[in-house]
Parts: structure tokens; sequence; C-alpha cells
């Protein structure tokens, strides 16, 4: 299998652990993954070439309601279009999937008020149970998030699979395409995510104390990474889609 994660990091640390927490929790092996960082080399079509998925990451440097980063957000959403276009399994992860809305219509805005950094409660909306990848998962079950910028309305024809209490989206799909979307972070489990708190603790400068509070809201997620694993089964590997084909 070959998979091309897209990356959005500035620093070669952050970006170097989250490609490392990506291919363990996703369960591949580390020559399936071929990472391309967008703020260093620009995209093409040829990138895509015998790619089996794609996968668009997250970034904590940046906000799409503050139009940042544009001429790349436009070079991943051109990337993302081209995949979708050949039916290429893509799956998008946080700012991946704020990215992924937006190219096709959605709607992204910051909602700093709702805010979610650590660990919330999933819950699944009725129509999930007609997804391959979240029909065998929990109602609810926790996630690793960390975002303030919100997807506040879907692109047409997609079908909201997941929410929360403070974001209305945390999931979603096109039905009969191979395009996913998640807000939550699949690929964190609890040690992941304190390294990356601690990890913008000191790019932002945050008090010791502020650090302690952030990380005592953190658990472990075995669910959200199953949500992980069950789309490189069932939507890379088996070529199913939502509903279940």
């Amino acid at each position: 299998m070959k998979v091309l994660l897209i990356q959005l990091r500035p620093d070669s640390e952050t970006e170097q652990h989250e490609l490392e927490c990506f291919v363990h929790q996703s369960g591949l092996k580390a020559e399936d993954v071929v990472s391309l960082n967008v703020l260093e080399k620009i995209p093409s079509e040829t990138d895509l070439n015998g790619v089996d998925a794609l996968v668009i990451g997250g970034s904590g440097d940046y906000l799409l309601s503050n139009g940042d980063i544009p001429e790349k957000v436009g070079l991943v959403g051109e990337i993302i279009r081209l995949a979708r276009g050949k039916q290429i399994p893509t799956l998008g992860i946080c700012f991946g999937a704020q990215i992924l809305a937006q190219t096709f219509g959605g709607v992204v805005e910051l909602d700093e008020a709702n805010q979610e950094t650590g660990t919330f409660l999933i819950t699944k909306k009725v129509e999930a149970k007609d997804c391959p990848v979240f029909s065998e998962i929990p109602e609810s079950f926790e996630a690793q998030l960390g975002h303030k910028d919100h997807i506040m309305n879907l692109p047409v024809g997609a079908v909201n699979l997941a929410s929360s209490v403070r974001s209305s989206v945390q999931a979603f799909t096109f039905p009969g395409e191979p395009v996913y979307a998640l807000t939550f972070h699949p690929e964190l489990n609890k040690e992941a995510v304190h390294w990356r708190l601690k990890r913008y603790a000191n790019i932002y400068k945050l008090s010791a104390d502020a650090l302690l509070v952030m990380q005592d809201n953190v658990g472990e997620t075995p669910f959200a990474v199953m949500v992980l694993k069950r789309f490189f089964e069932k939507i890379v590997k088996n070529g199913e889609f939502y509903p279940n084909n």
C-alpha cells in the first residue's frame, strides 16, 4: 500500500511527530507512507501516481478563518479535488478536514468560546449506522481534539456522521465516495497529546500550571484510533463507502 500524507507543519519536530503517530496508530508500515510538506514542496498531480490513499494532516499553527497561508491551502485543495476525481480514498484530519470542507463549499469559522483542546466525547449521528467506518464504533467515544476553527456548514451532499457538545461536525463523508473528514485526531493517543501540548506550551509560552491543567484533560482514546484503522481496512483495502455497499 502507498499512502500520501500531506503535512502543513512549519517545524521539523512536530512534522516528524505527526508522521510517526500516524504510522503507529494506523497500523501501516513506515515504508507505506510518503510524506509531503506543502510548506516546503509544491504538490502536483504526479504525486498521486500509484497512491492508494491520500491523507491531509492537521496544523496547530494556522487558521482558515484568518485566511492563513492561502496559497498553500489552495494547493492542498487542488490535490484533494484531483484525488476525489480519481476516486482515491481521501481522509482529512482536523485542519485537513477543514480544508476539505472549504474546498467543496463548506463553511469554516472561528469560535474560540467552543475551542476543544484535550479529550472530548464524540457522539455518532444516526446516519453513522450505515457507515463502514463508524458502524461498529460505540455510540459515544472519547477522542483527542485541538481546534478553535469549526466546520459550521457542510459541503452540498456531505453527510454528518458525528458531533460533540461544542462542535456540530466531528466527521463527515460523501455518499458513494471514499472521502472522509474528521475534526478529531484519530492518530493521537494520550502520550502523543501530552508531547504535543508540551511542544505548543514552549512555542506559545504557556505557564507550567496552564500546561498541567491542559494535560489533566487528556485521556485514552482507543475507539478514535479504531476509526483510523477502519478507514484503511474498510475504505482503502475493501473499497467500501457510505452507505454500506
